[in-house]
């Protein structure tokens, strides 16, 4: 467990612990996706000046960190492609939006004509839909970017201090979520941070998020 000095304390966030977010090391993408929404959640309680709301939301998230989201949500094993499933199809076949579509497949047509035919089929539905496909691929490396950056502790230390107006340094805020990193460049590796997050919040990544199955993440 790490320790602060006094000088620092008024700066670290309650039941705040770096052994509470290792298990983000086992991050699938259901469970990174789980993890933004929350700390998402605190900036838009912040926005819409509900205060309490916001400081509610970032006490749950820096006490619980990441251990309460490996695998929280059962995944189905969909890999884009699956046979037709009725309620699915009543559900999704009443608007005219979404990205998922049902099409009736001729198996006896030969491979090359029936995957130029899909193909055509997918772009025409995309447009009709207003739909874009991800452009953006989430691999076990990337995962553990995000982990070993430790964005979801720059994510909760940061939020707290704008719920309570604190302003500590670049150094002090290293010191608090790297306090085991004797590396230096306390101001290189929060710049890193904070560069994933942008990138995670990034429409492209953040799609990918919701459409990347979570196994992909398993070696």
């Amino acid at each position: 467990m790490e320790e602060y000095s006094k000088e620092l304390l008024e700066f670290v966030p309650p039941e705040f612990h770096l052994d509470n977010y290792r298990n983000s090391s086992r991050f699938l993408s259901e469970d990174w996706k789980m993890a933004i929404i929350r700390r998402m959640s605190v900036d838009v309680f912040l926005l819409e000046n509900l205060p309490d709301m916001a400081t509610n939301r970032s006490i749950q998230n820096i006490r619980s960190g990441a251990d309460e989201l490996i695998h929280i949500t059962s995944y189905d094993g969909s890999t884009g492609v699956e046979d037709f499933d009725q309620r699915s199809y009543d559900f999704h076949h009443r608007g005219t939006l979404g990205s998922n579509c049902f099409a009736e497949v001729d198996l006896k047509m030969p491979d090359d004509l029936l995957v130029s035919s899909f193909l055509a089929w997918v772009e025409n539905k995309r447009l009709s839909r207003g739909v874009k496909s991800t452009n953006k691929v989430i691999t076990p490396a990337k995962s553990r970017q995000w982990h070993e950056a430790r964005i979801l502790q720059y994510m909760d230390v940061t939020q707290w201090h704008r719920i309570n107006n604190l302003n500590p340094t670049l150094g002090q805020l290293g010191l608090i979520i790297y306090p085991d990193d004797d590396r230096g460049d306390v101001a290189g590796r929060l710049k890193v941070a904070k560069r994933h997050i942008t990138e995670l919040s990034s429409k492209g990544y953040w799609n990918t998020l919701f459409s990347t199955p979570p196994n992909i993440f398993e070696e």
